[in-house]
């Protein structure tokens, strides 16, 4: 029993999601292939917009919404400016509707992993909003600022890219979970309707597509009954357990070495 069940297909992809060793983008590589043979769109979908980063009107997980101060840089008469933090409702109203502090997060997940690892300690990532160079012409014209803006941008810590990235690793046990919860006992995979219904619940909190789905393993990692009406069992299996405190642990480890702890 305890080798059938190490030899289960998608077991081998929450075990490495707990691994925090694994390369996030080599887990999602084997989702894609795992989309193929579950004949699921949706789970390959999701794994191709994470490996390939997400269009402007592609839906975005809750981990890739980020808080972020907006900031300047620019001149005085007397002086150089650096990461000046300005208000959103400082900027012109013709932005005031479209820029805020809330950041998407569309980029790739191969670049997260790039920003979270190699900014230096105590530095930000600076990106720039849509339009941020015309409204910086605008600002300048208008006069609202004593000086000249030379840039507008979202100051990002390294440490919101290291939280994408376990929301990721999360997100993976949890949905190789719920699918194990919608497999048949004589099954080793999910049906396409199933692996749609988790995909549409773990990842985007959709509870709709799940309330046509049978519910085979009642101590796997779901939060609602088959009939989409009745809180399901409060247990979760010990693997969705074990991921969320590794990757938790995880978070917590990335952001000290960010930080520049010493161990």
């Amino acid at each position: 029993m305890f080798n059938r069940r190490r030899k289960h297909p998608l077991r081998a992809i929450q075990l490495g999601a707990m691994n925090r060793r694994e390369p996030v983008t080599d887990l999602l590589r084997q989702i894609i292939a795992l989309g193929g043979r579950t004949g699921s769109q949706e789970l390959m979908d999701w794994a191709r917009r994470e490996l390939n980063g997400y269009g402007p009107e592609d839906p975005l997980p809750d981990y890739r919404l980020a808080s972020t101060p907006l900031q300047i840089d620019g001149m005085t008469p007397t002086a150089q400016i650096r990461q000046q933090t300005l208000a959103p409702f400082d900027l012109p109203d013709v932005a005031q509707d479209h820029i805020s502090n809330d950041l998407a997060l569309r980029m790739s997940i191969s670049e997260i992993e790039h920003l979270a690892k190699e900014t230096p300690r105590g530095d930000v990532v600076k990106l720039s909003p849509p339009g941020a160079d015309d409204l910086v012409s605008i600002m300048n014209r208008m006069g609202t600022w004593t000086g000249h803006i030379e840039r507008l941008y979202w100051s990002v810590s390294p440490v919101v890219f290291v939280g994408v990235l376990e929301g990721v690793r999360t997100t993976l046990v949890s949905l190789t979970a719920q699918m194990e919860a919608v497999t048949p006992p004589a099954a080793n995979l999910p049906s396409p309707e199933g692996t749609a219904a988790s995909v549409a619940l773990v990842v985007y909190g959709d509870r709709s597509k799940i309330k046509n789905v049978t519910i085979y393993n009642a101590g796997a990692d779901i939060s609602i009954a088959a009939d989409g009406d009745k809180k399901g069992p409060w247990r979760r299996r010990w693997w969705a357990i074990a991921g969320g405190l590794i990757t938790l642990a995880g978070a917590g480890l990335a952001l000290m070495q960010v930080q520049g702890w010493r161990f």
